[in-house]
């Protein structure tokens, strides 16, 4: 996959770690450690990093991190649910973080040296917030950290629509869309920056489209985790019981759904979406875990896939699947 950035057309290539996979700056997360002393590591290189998604104010969520803004305060986060066997997982982290201004005050991001995706998303309850936080963030953006980045650093942001866990309506999300991305391609506009959005493969192709149809929206990405209790899947086959584990600790969060019982929907959405005229590039993802799978993903009209918690419950087939998208996206490119 191609992005227009600062002027270049760059590859951001054809497999992407889903958001958060690399922590919010290429830290990684513990189980990535103790797997690199069995496996090696398994996101070599030919994957493009897709940072976790911070919001401007800190944000405790369900995972509390300790002072390093990194590492959970729990061994084993309360806030997310493993079923090994069948690969899923259920989370509600809720975007716990330190904010923006934290991590980039790190200054890490103007030392990569490739391509990556930094996302950002607001969980305030109310819309006049909501829209000051973004006010804010590309504010903080545009004059504090872009000017001083070096002409070499090559990212994307994406707008996160679709995430379920921070309790807010995604009706009301949707009614935003516009409104963020004309305030967000101020980056386009000045930086060069492409600005994609985010969602879940069950939100409304409606909203979806607005984002699609925006001027200032570079590409869609279809990976977001999808509500426990969806109505479309069997909860009883998938997890076992109707009732999120998560619910005893916190009340009235659910969670996201993520694993195989997802592939169908990240499908379906991509292909209903290419089926209404979208031609921005597609980032698929949720449920591959399998070569088999981004194949048919790939199929459905994705230009790139997403490997999420396929790194957690079946790490050894990590390194698999992004050889075989390397060489889908080389024999498309000689096809074409």
């Amino acid at each position: 996959m191609r992005l227009r950035v600062r002027g270049e057309d760059v590859k951001f290539g054809p497999v992407f770690t889903a958001p958060g996979v690399p922590g919010f700056v290429g830290e990684g997360h513990l189980y990535q450690r103790a797997y690199r002393l069995v496996l090696g590591d398994i996101y070599e290189e030919g994957i493009t990093p897709a940072y976790k998604t911070f919001t401007m104010p800190p944000r405790e969520g369900n995972m509390p991190l300790c002072d390093d803004g990194f590492t959970p305060r729990e061994l084993f986060p309360r806030s997310v649910k493993v079923r090994w066997r069948s690969g899923h997982t259920v989370n509600c982290v809720g975007l716990s973080g330190k904010g923006a201004q934290f991590y980039f005050d790190l200054h890490e991001y103007e030392k990569k040296e490739h391509p990556f995706v930094i996302t950002f998303m607001s969980a305030a309850t109310k819309h006049e917030q909501r829209m000051a936080e973004w006010d804010e963030f590309i504010e903080m953006l545009a004059e504090q950290y872009l000017p001083l980045f070096p002409p070499s650093v090559r990212f994307a942001i994406m707008a996160n629509h679709g995430c379920p866990n921070v309790g807010v309506d995604h009706s009301l999300l949707f009614d935003e869309i516009e409104e963020i991305h004309d305030k967000v391609g101020r980056l386009t506009d000045e930086f060069g920056i492409p600005i994609g959005a985010n969602f879940s493969p069950v939100n409304p192709i409606e909203g979806i489209m607005r984002a699609a149809n925006h001027p200032k929206c570079a590409f869609l990405w279809i990976g977001n985790t999808i509500r426990f209790g969806y109505e479309e899947i069997d909860w009883e086959m998938v997890w076992g019981s109707a009732t999120s584990p998560l619910l005893k600790y916190f009340e009235g969060q659910p969670g996201g759904l993520s694993g195989p019982a997802c592939l169908r929907f990240t499908i379906r959405c991509i292909l209903a979406l290419r089926a209404k005229g979208v031609t921005l590039p597609i980032v698929g993802g949720n449920g591959i875990q399998s070569v088999e799978a981004a194949a048919l993903v790939f199929a459905a009209g994705a230009d790139a896939i997403a490997l999420g918690i396929v790194g957690l419950v079946r790490p050894w087939k990590v390194r698999h699947i992004i050889r075989f998208a390397h060489k889908y996206y080389n024999v498309r490119r000689l096809a074409a």
